[in-house]
């Protein structure tokens, strides 16, 4: 691998993305990569909006990287995934539930949701992938 690759988390509590950093740092650890991760599971609550950075290479010294250098964006959410849209490089790929589950700060009415979520995400010069989490979470048995 000539260099790491950079990808930015995000979610709302209580949707598992500790869980999720976790494993992605080990899979690539146990294919022969290094890897390091970080969140702020300490810093959310239920319904809060959550974050996380994973680098995984060759030779990985620090889970952080500047503004405009992610290559993937994992939002569990679909307002997460939206938001801190600079820190993917154009081109990135945002890969996202297509599940709304509103943050506090959509509940609280402090901002809205957009309907248009996908479109704005293209419009910042990104790949997205939604997935309907929810229904295969439903089909594997667990939810």
């Amino acid at each position: 691998m000539k260099r790491p690759i950079n990808v930015f988390l995000a979610g709302v509590g209580g949707q598992g993305l500790v869980l999720v950093n976790r494993l992605l740092a080990r899979a690539a650890i146990l294919t022969g990569l290094d890897a390091k991760s970080t969140d702020t599971h300490g810093l959310a609550m239920r319904g809060g909006a959550i974050m996380g950075t994973l680098r995984i290479g060759s030779e990985v010294y620090s889970s952080s990287f500047p503004r405009g250098a992610g290559d993937r964006r994992l939002g569990l959410e679909p307002l997460e995934a939206l938001r801190h849209v600079r820190m993917l490089r154009p081109g990135g790929v945002v890969v996202t539930s297509d599940d709304e589950l509103w943050p506090s700060s959509i509940l609280l009415q402090r901002a809205r949701m957009p309907s248009d979520w996908r479109d704005k995400l293209k419009d910042a010069g990104l790949r997205v992938v939604s997935i309907p989490a929810a229904k295969l979470a439903l089909r594997a048995g667990d939810y």
